[in-house]
């Protein structure tokens, strides 16, 4: 099964995901443990190897956060002269590239999700923050996170009627959430949930539908199954198999 070629490609892309996600999700942690200057998320965008998030705080500051999976990336707009505080975000394996003390960085932890290291203007400093894994939920986020963040909602053996369920986790996830309005993270939980029942991840009978629990012991385990699933509607044609 790891050689067939949509599998490789699907995997890499994962790993991509994975990579950027763990970025995105140290910050989302880190602005929501700002209880000092509440932060709103004005804006994110997210593409394959980088993002942006847009905060203002309650004092009319804005701040763009750009995230990066691998090396940072210069930005097109200079800290020093802009009315907004550029900060780029990286993972700990990448800090430490840019040596201009005058910018400003957020460094994640790849082994502690509960801590990250701020560094504005040269002025270092290690940071404890409440750990909100597996969220944010956003469309681009990998496959295996947007079902733990399922399993966080409605836990293992709790059943509960497919609509029933949709809103409970969109009431739960949209404000913990980027980029999705609440339309479309109904329609994003509707989707996985269909993968989910297909796939044989979630049970679905009269009394509602449920996560199989012991198919969520692990991510080998879940991506195991999920891989089945993902050959199964991807193969098209007869080339194909």
């Amino acid at each position: 099964m790891e050689l067939d070629p949509l599998l490789s490609e699907f995997h890499k892309e994962e790993k991509e995901r994975n990579k950027l996600y763990s970025v995105i999700s140290g910050l989302f942690s880190y602005l929501e443990s700002c209880d000092i200057t509440p932060l709103q998320i004005k804006t994110f965008r997210c593409e394959r190897e980088s993002f942006s998030i847009e905060t203002v705080d309650n004092k009319g500051q804005v701040s763009v956060w750009n995230g990066f999976s691998g090396k940072i990336r210069k930005t097109s707009t200079d800290p020093l002269t802009s009315a907004k505080r550029i900060v780029n975000v990286c993972l700990g394996k990448n800090a430490g590239l840019d040596s201009d003390p005058f910018k400003n960085y957020l460094i994640i932890s790849e082994r502690n999700r509960s801590k990250v290291i701020e560094n504005y203007s040269g002025q270092q400093k290690e940071v404890e923050i409440v750990n909100f894994y597996p969220f944010p939920y956003y469309e681009k986020m990998p496959v295996y996170e947007k079902f733990s963040i399922l399993r966080s909602v409605i836990g293992i053996r709790r059943a509960m009627l497919r609509n029933d369920l949709i809103a409970e986790v969109t009431k739960e996830t949209i404000n913990r959430s980027l980029g999705m309005s609440t339309y479309d993270l109904w329609e994003s939980i509707s989707k996985i949930l269909s993968e989910g029942v297909e796939a044989g991840l979630l049970e679905e009978t009269s009394e509602g539908i449920k996560m199989v629990g012991f198919k969520f012991t692990s991510r080998r385990k879940f991506m195991e199954i999920y891989d089945r699933y993902f050959l199964k509607v991807n193969k098209t044609t007869l080339y194909d198999f």
